[in-house]
């Protein structure tokens, strides 16, 4: 009995998997931008972090390639409402202050993106408890 609940739970396991694999999610956006040798959509926060310090990769580099993921993505997913418009700007900064020995943090030069605590003008959100389900109003 123990060893068909083992398999059944495999079974399960398996099913979940191949269903994650092959969802409308996990093909949301088949883009692969690249800044250096990093792949944009699967690096992670250490990767970036390490390829900073050793300088395989700038600010700019990784900003211009989250910038062209977010064109190339966004179309379909629409989780982006605005991008900086002086984020190149802001990353040449933070490259020349890295070069200067200037280090702020562990996300120094490092793209991040939020949800706003307030609301850009005419956008609507859900309450929080919704939220999981819902898309906003433009």
């Amino acid at each position: 009995m123990k060893r068909l609940i083992t398999s059944t739970k495999s079974a399960s396991f398996l099913l979940i998997g191949a269903w994650l694999l092959l969802s409308p999610l996990a093909r949301a956006c088949d883009s692969h931008e690249r800044a250096g040798t990093l792949d944009l959509s699967t690096a992670t926060l250490d990767q970036l972090t390490v390829a900073l310090e050793q300088k395989k990769v700038s600010s700019v580099d990784l900003v211009r390639g989250y910038l062209l993921r977010i064109q190339n993505c966004d179309q379909r997913l629409h989780a982006i409402i605005a991008t900086n418009p002086n984020a190149l700007r802001d990353a040449e900064q933070l490259d020349a202050e890295r070069k200067a020995g200037k280090i702020r943090g562990p996300l120094h030069g490092i793209p991040t993106s939020t949800r706003p605590v307030r609301s850009p003008p005419r956008v609507h959100w859900p309450s929080p408890r919704i939220c999981a389900r819902a898309t906003p109003r433009w």
